[in-house]
């Protein structure tokens, strides 16, 4: 069974060289996913050039809160490049809710680590949403994924679960 020391290592070594964004992005926002023994920290953008922001909250159908959450790492040239995770929380009644996480590393788009309703287990263990700022935590197991783009994921039976807590603070643009 492969282990996660090459994924750990990546992400510790491209973590050690992140940098500030550059003119082009300001800072929605951090995350923190730790794992056993090593920590990744990541940045949330906002792109001010395309005016897109990694973070986002929507009501879908009048009723249902849904707050997406993307953090990646800001390479030498102050771009978001690299490992990237994503959060989707969504919820109803002021009752928040983990939908999915999913980390996406050199394996890429169709092979990533995911936890929620297509990957390992995962709780919202703790959150505040005051006006339009979200602190959240989530704790729980990531599972590596294949065949992912194809929408049929399937868990890869060949590495172990990895357990992690993501912490993130995000200052959300107002629901759309």
């Amino acid at each position: 069974m492969r282990l996660f020391f090459g994924l750990l290592f990546a992400l510790a070594a491209s973590s050690a060289a992140a940098e500030g964004l550059s003119s082009k992005y300001s800072e929605m926002g951090l995350m923190t996913v730790s794992f056993e023994d090593q920590e990744l920290k990541l940045t949330i953008p906002y792109d001010r050039e395309e005016g897109f922001g990694f973070a986002e909250q929507k009501m879908i159908a009048g009723s249902f809160l849904t707050i997406n959450t993307a953090a990646q790492q800001v390479n030498t040239e102050g771009e978001p490049s690299g490992t990237l995770v994503q959060v989707t929380l969504q919820g109803q009644g002021g009752r928040l809710e983990l939908l999915s996480a999913e980390l996406f590393d050199d394996r890429g788009f169709d092979a990533p680590m995911a936890m929620g309703v297509d990957g390992g287990d995962g709780d919202l263990v703790s959150h505040t949403l005051e006006g339009d700022t979200l602190i959240a935590e989530v704790q729980g197991t990531f599972v590596r994924l294949t065949g992912y783009r194809t929408g049929e994921p399937k868990v890869d039976s060949g590495e172990a679960p990895l357990r992690a807590v993501i912490n993130w603070e995000v200052d959300l643009p107002p629901i759309e």
